[in-house]
């Protein structure tokens, strides 16, 4: 693949919270099955990202005022997800001797369960498309951010999204922007979302009431021993 190199990008990259979610078993791999609607939320960082002259990545994480939040987040440079996003796309890329300079202004909360650190890599994902790669397939891109961590892929499609396996296989349900649509566009989008979050919920509680179901059994037995 023949990369084109633009010298860097800006984007924004929002938090997500989870509308359903089920936990379908573990996996062979040691991961758990799971499916999820995923939703982005107004609260977002400021991902920016300028090439290297060479492999090195450096990552900064600043407050909106500025200052320093490396003390905070305790984490060495090389097990951010935004770093591990750069190594990722040198992969996907085999342009290991590109490296990139990383700066993310931080809204989400730390901690909060709000996949801060993957809406980062998904930003950082997103900016070196950009910059080096307009052309790199979906699919590709996508493999990229797995490779980073399970709730990437949903973050780099953005909009209303279900997410099943590990958090590898997304599709679309709802687009990010859905201002641009007119009223009866926006009202069907929407259904969808909810469709799909109620469907999930259906299956939650016919699984759940088969469980009650041999539970009540198990008494039974118990009761006539």
């Amino acid at each position: 693949m023949q990369a084109t190199f633009l010298p860097s990008a800006t984007c924004e990259a929002p938090a997500k919270v989870n509308l359903s979610l089920e936990i379908l078993g573990r996996r062979a791999d040691g991961y758990h099955e799971l499916r999820s609607v995923v939703m982005p939320v107004s609260l977002f960082e400021t991902v920016e990202v300028r090439s290297r002259a060479d492999a090195e990545v450096r990552v900064e994480s600043v407050a909106e005022d500025g200052v320093s939040l490396a003390a905070l987040d305790g984490l060495p440079p090389e097990k951010h997800l935004a770093a591990k996003a750069v190594r990722a796309m040198q992969r996907a890329l085999g342009r290991p001797e590109r490296g990139a300079d990383v700066r993310i202004v931080k809204r989400i909360p730390i901690g909060a369960g709000m996949a801060g650190g993957s809406a980062d890599a998904a930003g950082v994902l997103a900016c070196l498309r950009a910059m080096w790669a307009p052309d790199m397939p979906e699919a590709d891109w996508l493999a990229a951010g797995a490779s980073v961590g399970s709730d990437v892929p949903a973050l780099q499609l953005g909009g209303a999204v279900l997410m099943e396996g590990r958090g590898e296989r997304v599709s679309r349900l709802l687009r990010r922007r859905p201002s641009g649509l007119d009223p009866q566009q926006r009202c069907d989008g929407l259904q969808v979302v909810l469709h799909a979050v109620v469907d999930l919920t259906q299956q939650k509680l016919v699984a759940f009431e088969r469980l009650l179901e041999v539970d009540a059994r198990e008494l039974d037995l118990l009761v006539d021993l």
